[in-house]
């Protein structure tokens, strides 16, 4: 095949000066992916060359030197492609590489409006025979002097570059060789992926390597190869050795992380805080979480009918000694009234000792408003906590180490869930073939019922918690030893401020008529506030019939409780009886407690009118009930008549008949006086006229003066 010959100029000394990118070039992605090393001896000018130049370049050694201790003493680590020594036939083919993309740069400055493959392709067909290595190295004996190899080559040469600490010259080399990995390492760009083969290839593979679907490592070479080939078809992908040699370089922690998940990094590659406990006094911070059993228990959901249910378990645990020093096992899911309930029975048992802070997760019931999350009224906070005293220390989210109690319910996982026959396993690749047995409805009352559960439940922790334990924590001592070791002289609460401090405030409710207060469709009464008052309500967990009524500001006002409907028809029920009469007389109390305080508001002068009350001013009348009348449609349906003892408009009449005469016939005035003024007053015809015309005037224009006059 004939060579096309092409003048060019010859090309200056190889330096990293000479090498001249734009923006657009950084960008370019690689298609070509070439493997195989160098089969041609290294010609002897260029190794010589290379010997030369090191002897005589001992200010850019010494240069390089100090980027390099600059690099470790900032970082820690070999900054990202630092000089190493390279093997003969891969410094060979990297300094080809150099070479070519020089030529391309020198041509592209020649000719800066001719495309860049036409460039590739022209530099490659006049300077073929100074290429021996790239001209026939590629996959079955092709040429790498391409377009797609140029464009990968030039992004890697600027990727180096554009790195801290990037050292020209030899670093230039490092940065295009070919696969070469020293100490287990691969050569990889800033962002860590690798500087050879197609950049997208490698995230590609990432993506569907580093998953927790966790795919076989030639199962992600075969995504990101399809995915490859989509974009380019005569592109070549990495071998499997290449994909498996990239992998091993990759950080353990990475590979943890992607392909196991955030528990798992968390658990062998994350770093703890190593807390020191032995500054904490037993009683001071209880840890709080729940779990389910890997057992079950037999249930009487009616009577006859019994069922396999899971227990559940809500635990108050000792931070200092890790003992559960409160716990209640339930059927039913562990909810917030389950979780207070648990913390009551921990005071009580502690003889009225509210711990001085609990530590719990982020879930809705541990957090409940009012109970360990404020509930804020106007310009106050109210809580269950706040009332104990107790201080609320959220656990970081998903993050069980935190939390001692999480040990303890591995420990009962291993040595209690497991001594019954109907053990489930804690996940469901672990469950037995007898957990099948208790399935079966006709099984079921082989099972313990939840009363000889709690029992033996009971006695295992009496057991577990007498042992000794050996660590920094416990020191040779058990957790029921450190636990009797708290003291006894911390604050104690009577039985009347636990049972106040447990009301759980719900929030500000108006009082409506009875008078009385409405909450979860309930109505609960109480004589102490009236209608239309404002009251902050606190529910009582235990007793749904009750509730206590505050002001805003948490001060007691009264209980408010429910009570009974009346039947429609009494009948000869006595109970019923009475229930209606305790009503009706309640009805009958408030309308006298009304009108008696109406009659002190008014001075006893309930409807009297105000004409009365001013003729009677100045005079010793008294108001007395002058009588009363039953009507059905008024408004008060028995009207009573309050007036003075005396008539008072008699006496007004009395008084104006001794200042005027009413007697007295009024004046008389002749007719014909006045009809002589009118005879006058028309004999004079202009003057008539004149006064008929500005009363017309006055009547049908309507002056605005007129008006303002």
């Amino acid at each position: 095949m004939k060579i096309l010959k092409l003048n060019l100029p010859s090309p200056p000394k190889p330096t990293a000066n000479c090498v001249v990118t734009t923006q657009k070039t950084a960008v370019q992605t690689s298609t070509q992916f070439q493997t195989k090393p160098s089969r041609i001896p290294v010609q002897h000018s260029v190794a010589t060359t290379q010997k030369t130049a090191v002897q005589t370049s001992s200010n850019r050694v010494e240069t390089t030197q100090q980027t390099v201790q600059t690099a470790l003493t900032t970082t820690g680590r070999v900054a990202a492609g630092t000089p190493q020594t390279l093997p003969e036939n891969v410094r060979a083919e990297a300094r080809e590489r150099l070479k070519f993309l020089q030529y391309i740069q020198q041509q592209k400055m020649l000719e800066p409006r001719t495309p860049d493959p036409m460039i590739v392709a022209k530099v490659a067909a006049a300077r073929v025979e100074e290429f021996p290595i790239l001209r026939q190295s590629g996959q079955r004996g092709a040429s790498q002097l391409t377009y797609n190899n140029y464009r990968n080559w030039q992004r890697r040469l600027n990727e180096y570059r554009s790195t801290p600490g990037a050292v020209p010259g030899e670093g230039d080399l490092h940065a295009l060789a070919t696969n070469y990995k020293r100490g287990g390492s691969v050569y990889k760009t800033a962002d860590g992926i690798p500087a050879y083969g197609d950049r997208q290839f490698w995230l590609d593979f990432n993506a569907a390597y580093l998953n927790q679907n966790k795919l076989d490592l030639t199962v992600a070479r075969q995504v990101a190869a399809f995915a490859l080939r989509q974009r380019d078809p005569s592109a070549v992908v990495p071998s499997v050795s290449q994909v498996r040699s990239y992998v091993k370089s990759l950080p353990l922690e990475v590979l943890i992380a992607g392909r196991e998940g955030e528990v798992a990094w968390r658990n062998t590659i994350c770093d703890y805080i190593n807390r020191d406990w032995n500054s904490t006094e037993p009683g001071e911070l209880l840890i709080g979480d729940s779990r389910d059993f890997d057992t079950r228990v037999r249930y009487e959901v009616e009577p006859g009918k019994w069922i396999a249910v899971r227990p559940h378990i809500a635990c108050l645990m000792d931070a200092r000694s890790w003992y559960p020093a409160a716990w209640t096992i339930t059927v039913k899911p562990v909810n917030a009234d389950i979780i207070m309930r648990t913390l009551l029975d921990y005071i009580c048992k502690n003889n009225g000792q509210p711990p001085a802070m609990c530590y719990f997760d982020n879930g809705k019931d541990y957090c409940k408003q009012g109970f360990s999350t404020p509930l804020q009224c106007g310009k106050y906070e109210h809580s269950i906590f706040k009332e104990l005293g107790i201080v609320l220390t959220n656990a970081k989210p998903f993050n069980a180490r935190a939390k001692t109690v999480e040990r303890f319910f591995r420990d009962m996982m291993k040595s209690f869930d497991k001594y019954f026959p109907d053990y489930l396993g804690s996940n469901p690749l672990e469950r037995p073939d007898s957990a099948a047995y208790f399935d079966k409805a006709e099984n079921v009352m082989e099972l313990p019922t939840l009363e000889a559960f709690t029992g033996i439940f009971a006695d295992w922790v009496a057991s577990y918690t007498a042992k000794p334990k050996t660590g920094e924590i416990h020191r040779g001592k058990s957790p029921a030893e450190i636990w009797e070791q708290r003291n006894p002289d911390l604050r104690l609460m009577s039985p009347e401020d636990v049972a106040f401090a447990f009301m759980l405030p719900i929030g500000i409710r108006t009082v409506a008529r009875g008078p009385a207060v409405t909450f979860l469709n309930r109505r609960y009464f109480s004589d102490e506030v009236r209608v239309g008052e404002k009251v902050l309500i606190k529910a009582n967990p235990f007793d749904p019939e009750m509730i206590l009524l505050c002001r805003e500001d948490g001060s007691a006002i009264s209980i408010a409780r429910t009570r009974l409907s009346v039947k429609a028809i009494a009948g000869d029920d006595g109970a019923a009886q009475r229930l209606l009469a305790e009503q009706l007389e309640r009805q009958n109390r408030q309308k006298r407690e009304c009108r008696n305080m109406l009659s002190q508001l008014t001075g006893d002068r309930i409807g009297m009118s105000a004409i009365e009350f001013m003729l009677s001013l100045g005079s010793d009348q008294r108001f007395i009930r002058r009588g009363s009348i039953n009507t059905i449609k008024g408004k008060s349906h028995t009207y009573k008549r309050i007036a003075p003892a005396e008539n008072v408009f008699d006496a007004e009449e009395k008084a104006l008949e001794e200042r005027f005469d009413f007697t007295a016939e009024p004046p008389e005035i002749p007719i014909n006086t006045a009809d002589h003024s009118i005879d006058d007053m028309l004999a004079d015809e202009a003057a008539a006229r004149a006064a008929l015309s500005t009363f017309h005037d006055f009547m049908l224009n309507k002056k605005e003066d007129d008006y303002e006059d």
